[in-house]
């Protein structure tokens, strides 16, 4: 069957969800006051021309369900207070325009309301904590007064975005990578920048360029440096050669493309983490192996630098016959690779 997701209600049923104010020490519920304008009434028919326009319609086999995410309007923000737990409650409603059959049996058709309506029961619910989001986009408030409600928090969301990947903490809750001021006293300070093609061709080979460059200071106490003209020698391979977790090594993360104005905006503007598998591994480790002897101004995993000085190596994602990257990928999607930082031997 199909059915178009715009319900009516008759009053005293609100015209959108209901918003509770819920007392923890009394367990007792308030009812918010909410202004629901720019109601929009349901319409009494619906032309589908072509499936891609069906943004209203779902097509259900017996048995089945449909999800998707909403975001509460603006007037739902404006009732609730941070620090606040609220219950928001689906009163139910009816469904008028629906019809027998699939999606493909009604391009062309103008599907029309019809009786008997679908009625849908109330009383599903769910229940949270309003809070205020931290830091605060410094935007916001100007923002908002120019391009509305929805737009500045799609604004805010974008601008949260960028700060979360200058510090590849990508997801609420994940461990920051390794800071400043994790430097050990009286070690030398290197820097990692990567590089890499703007674009990424299937079935090509694609290298992300890495480069760790000695700036000529070492660390002084309370996060401070001192400068240096010592050359240093590192375990080079020891910066690549890293799987121990989101606070060492490299970490890659995929992002569906989505245009602003789709529905599902919210749920898929997200960066999800992807794993490397163990082909991405670009070393292994021996824990309780012997030690070895080697000569350091000779192996080919140890560098050496001056102030200033920059060593150069590359990270393989892709080649003609194999790939790290996300295997449903489409054209358009977008990748982070970033470093989290590591500790090396020197």
């Amino acid at each position: 069957m199909l059915f178009a997701l715009q319900t009516r209600r008759t009053p005293p049923l609100p015209p959108g969800f209901i918003l509770l104010d819920e007392d923890t020490t009394t367990w007792s519920f308030e009812t918010c006051t909410i202004e629901y304008s720019n109601v929009v009434n349901p319409s009494k028919e619906y032309p589908l021309l072509d499936p891609s326009q069906r943004k209203i319609l779902w097509e259900l086999a017996p048995g089945a369900e449909v999800r998707f995410t909403a975001s509460l309007p603006e007037h739902y923000y404006a009732a609730m207070r941070a620090g606040e737990t609220y219950t928001l409650l689906y009163p139910g409603g009816e469904g008028v325009l629906w019809d027998w059959g699939t999606i493909e049996e009604h391009v062309g058709r103008v599907i029309t309301a019809r009786q008997p309506s679908l009625v849908i029961l109330g009383g599903a619910r769910i229940s949270f904590t309003a809070q205020m989001q931290e830091p605060q986009w410094p935007c916001r408030v100007a923002y908002e007064a120019e391009h509305g409600f929805e737009m500045a928090n799609r604004a805010e969301q974008r601008w949260r975005q960028e700060e979360a990947q200058k510090s590849m903490r990508i997801m609420e809750g994940w461990e920051e990578p390794i800071g400043p001021d994790e430097r050990v006293p009286g070690a030398p300070i290197l820097s990692v920048t990567l590089g890499c093609l703007p674009t990424i061709t299937r079935n090509q080979r694609f290298a992300v360029t890495v480069k760790v460059t000695y700036i000529g200071e070492v660390c002084g106490p309370n996060n401070t440096s001192e400068t240096t003209t010592r050359p240093i020698i590192f375990r080079s391979w020891s910066v690549i050669a890293l799987d121990d977790g989101p606070r060492e090594g490299f970490e890659l993360y995929h992002q569906r493309r989505v245009d602003d104005d789709d529905d599902d905006f919210d749920s898929y503007k997200k960066w999800q983490p992807c794993d490397l598998g163990d082909d991405a591994e670009h070393g292994f480790n021996i824990y309780d192996g012997p030690n070895v002897a080697v000569k350091v101004t000779e192996h080919e995993h140890f560098t050496s630098l001056r102030p200033g000085e920059t060593w150069t190596t590359s990270i393989t994602l892709q080649a003609e016959h194999w790939s790290n990257l996300p295997p449903d990928m489409v054209p358009g999607d977008v990748c982070l690779y970033g470093f989290t930082g590591a500790v090396v031997d020197w």
